[in-house]
């Protein structure tokens, strides 16, 4: 059985960087909702950012006339956060096995390995219609995780 309820809370985002400017106020004001430390939401909130900077400049390939879509799925244990967009991304990437070797200084690569440090589960899908899906999941009851600069 489904730890998630059936309502889910979407919203659909202009592919536009500015759009992060309303985005964030709007995601964190849902994850307020949630049992989270504000450490943990703060965690949640950059992991959201760099799912959205990623979808943008590769998924959408900057393309103003796409979108993305995110979905919250709150649940009694954890909370689960899609994002989605029409890119190309190799199937079923878990970013767990990106490696620990991307270039901090390099322009690709540190956020697929940010996004592993903040959250609990995060990997990429493919749905039946071609669309890259990013998967975000963290536990209410897990440990902080390890990243100590937040």
């Amino acid at each position: 059985m489904s730890d998630y309820v059936n309502e889910s809370v979407k919203v659909v985002i202009p592919n536009r960087m500015e759009s992060v400017k309303w985005l964030y106020p709007v995601c964190e004001g849902l994850l307020k909702e949630l049992p989270l430390s504000d450490k943990k939401r703060h965690m949640i909130l950059v992991a959201l950012s760099e799912g959205f900077t990623n979808a943008f400049q590769h998924g959408n390939q900057k393309d103003p006339d796409t979108e993305i879509k995110l979905t919250f799925y709150p649940g009694e244990k954890s909370v689960k956060i899609l994002i989605e967009d029409n890119g190309i991304l190799p199937m079923n990437k878990n970013i767990n096995h990106v490696s620990d070797k991307a270039d901090p200084e390099g322009i690709c690569g540190r956020g697929l390995l940010l996004m592993r440090e903040l959250v609990d589960e995060a990997y990429y899908e493919r749905n039946s219609k071609g669309a890259n899906i990013l998967t975000l999941i963290n536990n209410f009851e897990n440990k902080e995780k390890r990243i100590q600069s937040f």
